[in-house]
């Protein structure tokens, strides 16, 4: 794990890191409102999956054919949580017996579901600056090279220049995450 990137200062110039310590005697949580210890409780959580072991599983894909038609089925069984530990949502198994090529498989039950597609989410101000912050990660990820679009203090300019400019605009109720609408221009 290189620990030394996620707390190191060097290119930030806004601010200085985050300094993470062992000593939590500094924050009296007693006197925190619940929305603090909240962001406080994520702060951590987030720094303990940041440092943690990587997520670790064997993906195994299963092909039928049937009358002509093509199924395919994707089973997962955890190696190492890493990371992921704490995230029983995401982690949940589903392994299948050991299958061969030309296996033969009893079929007991066959049925049809109507579905309707729905188009992607669009984008919140929060999932637009998640995504800038990891573009390009799977293909840099073997490189010692920073990915992303922007810094830390630039994502947001960006973004607030797409919508002066007219490409993007926000869409949304009062209260709630305006989502990003394409415009005429994009």
């Amino acid at each position: 794990m290189d620990i030394e990137r996620l707390i190191s200062s060097d290119g930030v110039t806004d601010h200085t890191a985050l300094l993470p310590t062992k000593n939590k005697s500094l924050v009296d949580f007693d006197k925190l409102t619940d929305n603090q210890r909240k962001v406080l409780e994520l702060v951590y959580q987030n720094l303990e999956e940041a440092t943690s072991e990587p997520y670790r599983y064997k993906k195994t894909r299963v092909t039928i054919s049937y009358c002509g038609e093509v199924f395919t089925a994707t089973g997962v069984q955890n190696l190492e949580l890493g990371w992921k530990k704490n995230r029983p949502d995401e982690t949940k198994e589903c392994i299948f017996p050991e299958f061969h090529k030309g296996d033969r498989v009893k079929i007991d039950k066959v049925f049809v579901e109507q579905h309707q597609t729905n188009p992607p989410v669009s984008f919140t101000d929060g999932t637009l600056l998640q995504a800038m912050e990891n573009a390009g990660e799977n293909s840099l990820k073997h490189e010692n090279i920073y990915s992303g679009i922007g810094t830390v203090a630039t994502r947001a300019g960006i973004i607030e220049k797409l919508v002066n400019d007219g490409y993007v605009e926000r869409i949304g109720e009062e209260g709630h995450s305006k989502n990003f609408v394409p415009t005429d221009l994009s």
